[in-house]
Protein backbone atom coordinates (compact mmCIF):
# COMPACT_ATOMS: atom_id res chain seq x y z
CA UNK A 1 0.00 0.00 0.00
CA UNK A 2 2.84 2.73 -0.96
CA UNK A 3 1.92 6.00 -1.88
CA UNK A 4 0.21 6.09 -5.37
CA UNK A 5 -1.19 2.57 -4.68
CA UNK A 6 -4.61 3.97 -6.68
CA UNK A 7 -1.61 3.60 -9.95
CA UNK A 8 -1.97 -0.10 -11.28
CA UNK A 9 1.83 0.33 -12.69
CA UNK A 10 3.44 1.16 -9.04
CA UNK A 11 3.06 -2.07 -8.11
CA UNK A 12 4.14 -4.35 -6.52
CA UNK A 13 1.42 -2.72 -3.83
CA UNK A 14 1.79 -5.35 -0.91
CA UNK A 15 5.38 -5.56 0.46
CA UNK A 16 6.01 -8.70 0.59
CA UNK A 17 3.33 -9.40 -1.73
CA UNK A 18 3.41 -13.18 -0.88
CA UNK A 19 4.47 -14.83 1.95
CA UNK A 20 4.81 -18.11 3.68
CA UNK A 21 3.66 -18.54 7.20
CA UNK A 22 4.05 -21.71 9.95
CA UNK A 23 0.70 -21.91 12.01
CA UNK A 24 2.13 -21.91 15.41
CA UNK A 25 5.09 -20.13 14.55
CA UNK A 26 4.78 -17.12 12.69
CA UNK A 27 0.87 -17.10 11.59
CA UNK A 28 0.33 -13.51 12.71
CA UNK A 29 0.31 -11.19 10.24
CA UNK A 30 0.19 -7.26 10.36
CA UNK A 31 -0.23 -4.84 7.59
CA UNK A 32 0.18 -1.06 7.40
CA UNK A 33 -1.02 1.20 5.61
CA UNK A 34 1.89 3.83 4.68
CA UNK A 35 -0.27 5.20 1.40
CA UNK A 36 -0.68 9.06 2.98
CA UNK A 37 -2.60 9.89 -0.25
CA UNK A 38 -5.19 6.62 -0.53
CA UNK A 39 -7.27 4.23 1.68
CA UNK A 40 -7.06 0.66 1.39
CA UNK A 41 -8.10 -2.56 2.32
CA UNK A 42 -7.05 -6.38 2.55
CA UNK A 43 -9.81 -8.60 2.01
CA UNK A 44 -10.06 -12.12 1.70
CA UNK A 45 -10.71 -13.52 -1.94
CA UNK A 46 -10.17 -17.04 -1.48
CA UNK A 47 -9.65 -18.59 1.17
CA UNK A 48 -9.09 -22.41 1.90
CA UNK A 49 -12.31 -24.73 3.39
CA UNK A 50 -12.56 -24.11 6.90
CA UNK A 51 -11.08 -20.91 7.12
CA UNK A 52 -12.69 -17.93 8.32
CA UNK A 53 -12.88 -14.59 5.94
CA UNK A 54 -10.85 -11.54 6.88
CA UNK A 55 -11.25 -7.90 5.80
CA UNK A 56 -9.82 -5.03 7.73
CA UNK A 57 -12.27 -2.70 6.56
CA UNK A 58 -11.09 1.02 5.22
CA UNK A 59 -7.28 1.91 6.13
CA UNK A 60 -6.76 5.31 6.65
CA UNK A 61 -2.61 6.26 6.48
CA UNK A 62 -1.25 4.57 9.11
CA UNK A 63 -3.46 1.89 9.66
CA UNK A 64 -2.42 -1.55 10.91
CA UNK A 65 -5.08 -4.73 10.40
CA UNK A 66 -3.59 -7.72 12.19
CA UNK A 67 -4.66 -11.36 11.39
CA UNK A 68 -3.91 -14.79 12.92
CA UNK A 69 -4.21 -17.40 10.43
CA UNK A 70 -5.27 -20.71 12.17
CA UNK A 71 -6.18 -23.25 8.72
CA UNK A 72 -3.12 -23.91 6.48
CA UNK A 73 -3.79 -23.27 2.57
CA UNK A 74 -3.12 -20.53 0.25
CA UNK A 75 -5.34 -17.12 1.05
CA UNK A 76 -5.47 -14.78 -1.81
CA UNK A 77 -6.23 -11.51 -0.57
CA UNK A 78 -6.57 -7.14 -1.99
CA UNK A 79 -7.83 -3.88 -1.82
CA UNK A 80 -11.51 -3.20 -2.84
CA UNK A 81 -10.84 0.33 -3.81
CA UNK A 82 -7.69 -1.31 -6.33
CA UNK A 83 -8.40 -4.56 -7.88
CA UNK A 84 -5.37 -4.73 -9.66
CA UNK A 85 -3.41 -4.79 -5.78
CA UNK A 86 -3.12 -8.37 -4.76
CA UNK A 87 -1.31 -10.49 -2.33
CA UNK A 88 -1.20 -14.24 -1.10
CA UNK A 89 -0.46 -15.63 2.15
CA UNK A 90 0.45 -19.38 1.97
CA UNK A 91 -0.12 -21.01 5.71
CA UNK A 92 1.43 -23.94 6.63
CA UNK A 93 0.86 -26.71 9.38
CA UNK A 94 2.60 -26.72 12.46
CA UNK A 95 4.18 -29.59 13.84
CA UNK A 96 2.78 -30.91 17.47
CA UNK A 97 6.37 -29.36 19.26
CA UNK A 98 5.50 -26.06 17.89
CA UNK A 99 1.99 -25.57 19.29
CA UNK A 100 1.91 -27.29 22.39
CA UNK A 101 4.62 -28.42 25.36
CA UNK A 102 4.55 -31.88 26.35
CA UNK A 103 1.55 -33.07 28.70
CA UNK A 104 -0.58 -30.96 26.63
CA UNK A 105 -0.41 -27.24 27.32
CA UNK A 106 -0.24 -24.93 24.93
CA UNK A 107 2.05 -22.95 23.53
CA UNK A 108 3.11 -19.52 24.65
CA UNK A 109 2.06 -16.96 21.69
CA UNK A 110 4.58 -15.74 19.19
CA UNK A 111 4.30 -12.29 21.10
CA UNK A 112 5.40 -13.99 24.39
CA UNK A 113 8.13 -16.10 22.58
CA UNK A 114 10.17 -12.80 21.27
CA UNK A 115 8.66 -13.12 17.73
CA UNK A 116 6.36 -10.52 16.59
CA UNK A 117 3.77 -10.40 14.13
CA UNK A 118 4.86 -10.72 10.26
CA UNK A 119 4.84 -7.33 9.04
CA UNK A 120 3.52 -6.49 5.76
CA UNK A 121 3.95 -2.55 4.91
CA UNK A 122 4.48 -0.56 1.94
CA UNK A 123 7.11 1.12 0.54
CA UNK A 124 7.18 4.27 -1.13
CA UNK A 125 8.74 4.29 -4.62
Amino acid sequence: MPIGGDNPNNGPDYVPDNITVVIGVNNTVMWLNNDSESPHTVTSYSIPKGAASFDSGQMLWLARFTYTFTVPGTYKYGCVYHPWMVGYVTVLPGSPSMTSHPGGHPAKSPAEIGYSPILIRTTVN
